[in-house]
């Protein structure tokens, strides 16, 4: 009875444990977003004014029954397959530089979409609908991710005692890793807008699995499927051959490989020579628009250098020299940065909190990080919520939950009542979700040295002893 009842002890204080910190990751993003309902119509006036929280959670309610013809990502993509159908090349010089239409993918990016249209996935509200599935597997996803994360050495409540321990906070962790992508702005703006980063956000919680599994092939081929996409994920090469993750680097090089080949073959040399000037034009020019939550964004922004409430329509910004410079400066800062993570590390010692410290890395060093991008970040709050809650009470824990907390709050909400500082030098709060990114940056930094320093304890937690979760051979 007494061993029952400290059982039940515990299930209870780990229940607790995680309707608190549900409450902390939802109620404020709900409070941010009654505040912008009630004021949005007062914004419109003044600056333009997306929709707000609770405004897009019922929009995609409205959407999982009745699909939307939104396009962002589809729109541009059928103009681009449309252009090479017609004249066989030229695919960027007619869409991007001739129509200003703006495909900002690599020519591989193409051949899912050609091959889903041959099975007759032609309509926006199709591929919308197939959008809102992978929505939900990420949100599986990460409730698996959770999971797995509450049975590892380093990760969940400190001092856990016994196995119902580990599965009560387990499943609490998973529900709330499910219900996240339903309150965080970019993976909702994503799905919402059609674009082609929900499968980008599934796409790297799996390799994210995988390399918590100690699969490093399988993630290796999740991160060169999505090169296809998102062609910054090929610096992930680079990175893994710092951290001497061999297997990773020859999944991800092979599979990268056979998808740019692919695109090769069906589209051709002179497109893919052309995708490296709009990477260039790109770098040199950026975004204005207060969306774009990077350096060379933030930049624009503080220079007025285009208009930073105008999408769609608003030509990319003029070239600025400072712009330029300091942009490369902080990509190439940045990027030194992740690499050093994974050079001082022994190799094997990388653990999740270093994966997802790159991924989050590579992000931020982009000249164009659109606030949908930040989707890949939802693997490094779970991870390092259940890092963080492991660790002994003190400074470190302490202080790294609120800069934890202040960063989720950053990048999960919309708050464009900042663009009404957008005429005044003031306009560097609408960077708010750069400011979020860079501290959950730097907070994976810190933790991912910790958790590497800890891996080799032998001591067992809940029944499993480091021995047991020693990568496989994948």
């Amino acid at each position: 009875m007494r061993k029952l009842s400290v059982h039940g002890s515990s299930a209870r204080r780990d229940l607790v444990l995680v309707c608190a910190l549900a409450a902390c990751a939802i109620i404020p993003l709900l409070l941010i977003g009654a505040a912008h309902f009630a004021v949005q119509n007062a914004l419109r006036d003044v600056v333009t004014v997306p929709p707000g929280l609770l405004s897009l959670g019922k929009w995609f309610v409205d959407t999982l029954f009745a699909p939307h013809p939104n396009a962002d990502s589809w729109d541009v993509m059928r103009r681009a397959v449309d252009a090479f159908r017609e004249h066989g090349e030229g695919i960027y010089e007619r869409v991007f530089f001739g129509d200003g239409k703006k495909f900002q993918y690599p020519p591989a990016s193409l051949l899912p979409f050609e091959f889903l249209e041959s099975l007759g996935l032609r309509s926006n509200a199709q591929w919308n609908a197939l959008n809102s599935i992978f929505f939900f597997l990420n949100a599986g996803a990460l409730a698996w991710l959770a999971v797995g994360l509450s049975r590892r050495e380093g990760f969940g409540p400190y001092e856990r005692d016994n196995s119902r321990n580990v599965t009560v906070f387990g499943l609490g962790a998973g529900c709330l890793a499910f219900a996240l992508p339903f309150v965080f702005q970019p993976t909702l703006q994503a799905a919402l807008i059609g674009q082609i980063k929900v499968f980008i956000d599934l796409g790297f919680t799996l390799a994210c699995i995988a390399w918590l599994a100690g699969r490093r092939a399988s993630a290796g081929v999740c991160i060169g499927l999505l090169c296809a996409t998102k062609p910054q994920f090929a610096v992930f090469l680079v990175w893994a051959l710092l951290a001497r993750e061999g297997r990773f680097a020859a999944a991800l090089f092979l599979t990268g490989a056979a998808v740019g080949l692919a695109g090769l073959a069906r589209y051709g040399l002179s497109d893919h020579l052309d995708y490296l000037k709009v990477l260039s034009f790109l770098s040199h020019h950026g975004e204005s628009f207060y969306f774009n939550a990077s350096v060379n964004g933030l930049m624009n922004r503080l220079l007025f250098n285009g208009c930073n409430v105008c999408f769609g329509a608003s030509p990319i910004p003029p070239y600025n020299a400072l712009v330029y410079a300091v942009t490369t400066a902080t990509s190439l800062a940045l990027l030194a940065l992740v690499f050093w993570l994974a050079w001082r590390r022994p190799p094997g010692s990388i653990g999740l909190l270093g994966f997802s410290a790159a991924g989050v890395g590579l992000t931020l060093a982009s000249p164009i990080a659109w606030d949908h991008h930040y989707g890949i970040a939802l693997p490094a709050y779970i991870a390092l919520m259940m890092h963080l809650l492991n660790q002994r009470p003190g400074t470190y824990r302490t202080y790294g939950l609120i800069v934890l907390a202040l960063s989720w709050v950053l990048v999960a909400a919309d708050m464009p009542v900042f663009n009404l500082l957008k005429d005044t030098s003031a306009n560097v709060l609408q960077s708010y979700r750069l400011f979020g990114g860079l501290m959950l940056f730097g907070l994976l930094a810190v933790a991912a040295r910790r958790e590497t320093l800890a891996r080799p304890r032998s001591e067992k937690v809940s029944g499993l002893s480091f021995s047991q979760m020693r990568p496989s051979t994948d």
